[in-house]
């Protein structure tokens, strides 16, 4: 039976550890002693250690979470961006059909909304990557200004607006739910 304490075993990761001298019966298995001091510094440093390499990993997989919504804002970005251009220099009317009623409007109104809104989260995700804190709150206002948008735009796009619908809920989940644990800049 092995004596070493885990602490000075050469083995990093406690769940890798665990598992080998389980399966293995092995000697770089951590002491339990029999007094309770000594089984509660190991059960500590257990923990800390644990707990260290579950925060690592958070950290990185929400830091991957806010790269994924700054690279759908840049996206979406470009996409406005280039049908905000589309609309200014093509024709002067767009229509849908919906129930047999045709709805047209102006498309340069359109076309300038896109352009600002397009340039804005284009922006916006380059800020993301930065890490800045503005950039989360105005990802968060914009995916859900879009989602209203888009809740208007599905008698006319329904399959477009439940994808742009889909995208939003993920940037307001990664920005939200994930991004506590990436620091603000």
């Amino acid at each position: 039976m092995c004596t070493r304490r885990y602490a000075e075993s050469t083995c990093e990761r406690p769940s890798l550890l665990l598992r080998a001298s389980r399966a293995t019966g092995g000697c770089h298995s951590p002491r339990v002693s029999t007094t309770g001091r000594a089984a509660a510094d190991d059960v500590r440093t257990l923990r800390t250690e644990a707990s260290t390499i579950m925060s690592t990993h958070s950290a990185r997989d929400s830091a991957d979470w806010m790269r994924f919504a700054g690279v759908v804002l840049v996206v979406g970005g470009i996409f406005g961006l280039i049908q905000g251009l589309a609309a200014l220099l093509g024709p002067d009317a767009y229509y849908g059909v919906v129930n047999g009623e045709r709805l047209m409007f102006d498309v340069a109104g359109w076309g300038w909304w896109n352009v600002v809104i397009g340039a804005l989260t284009l922006l916006t995700g380059l800020a993301l990557f930065g890490g800045a804190l503005w950039a989360r709150v105005v990802a968060v206002i914009l995916a859900v200004v879009s989602s209203i948008v888009q809740m208007i735009l599905v008698p006319v796009q329904p399959w477009w607006s439940f994808i742009v619908i889909a995208l939003d809920l993920l940037i307001i989940y990664a920005v939200v739910a994930r991004g506590r644990d990436v620091p603000a800049r």
